[in-house]
């Protein structure tokens, strides 16, 4: 046994396990939004402004709903894009950010200045509901831009090094490395929906389907009943134990 060999020889694998699939890189940016909330709560807390259950309860879900598709864009742009000859991977990741960086930008402040009008409203409710999740989104955003693009670029060489994703101390033999820029689901859109979806039979059904719904959605818009019942807003153990305690 040679003991003087490195880590990362010793542990090298001739199996072609994949590399790129960046779990790792996306748990990352789970953390990221679970950061941007909980720096949220405590920025409001700090000026005072009281949270409220449904907050804690809805507001994760919520920026994780409108936080997540800014990663799937940066991941998927970098996965297509090809490195120009001679180019740096700071230079790459920089290039790529700068593509998808404006339509990030621009979505990330479309939905934090909707929450922000919508804390102009009297009720108190829904006023502290918008502030909490209009600040979460807006730091969801800087975090994306700043700590997520500085994890995908240590996974970036963690992927040209050939390592495993979640053991990255394991490194695969560099020559059975395979590079695909294009996933499974980018090929099923690429190649049958989208040829699907615009053939001369599909194009037609699919327009009269929609406007045909629309029309039924229209006719029965005055079904809809306005007002809120308190009931709906709490759940059945509540309403059991309030209504024992009068």
């Amino acid at each position: 046994m040679n003991s003087g060999l490195p880590i990362d020889v010793k542990y090298k694998l001739s199996s072609g396990l994949p590399t790129d699939l960046k779990k790792l890189c996306f748990l990352c940016g789970v953390c990221i939004f679970l950061l941007s909330v909980s720096s949220s709560l405590g920025l409001f807390s700090y000026c005072g402004v009281a949270a409220t259950l449904i907050i804690i309860e809805v507001v994760p879900f919520l920026v994780l709903a409108v936080g997540v598709d800014n990663i799937f864009i940066f991941v998927q742009a970098f996965q297509r894009d090809e490195a120009l000859t001679g180019e740096e991977l700071e230079d790459r990741i920089g290039r790529v950010l700068g593509k998808v960086g404006p339509s990030m930008l621009l979505t990330s402040c479309a939905e934090s200045l909707a929450f922000f009008l919508g804390a102009l409203t009297d009720m108190p409710a829904v006023r502290v509901f918008s502030l909490y999740s209009a600040m979460a989104v807006l730091l969801d955003f800087l975090f994306q831009i700043t700590v997520f693009v500085a994890i995908m670029t240590l996974d970036a060489k963690r992927e040209e090094s050939n390592r495993l994703d979640i053991c990255c101390c394991v490194q695969l033999d560099k020559t059975k490395k395979e590079r695909n820029s294009e996933g499974i689901l980018f090929k099923i859109f690429k190649n049958f929906y989208s040829k699907a979806l615009l053939s001369k039979v599909v194009r037609p059904i699919v327009m009269i389907m929609f406007v045909g719904y629309f029309c039924f959605s229209v006719s029965q818009i005055h079904e809809i009943e306005i007002g809120l019942d308190q009931k709906l807003s709490m759940p059945d153990v509540s309403i059991n134990k309030r209504s024992l305690c009068c």
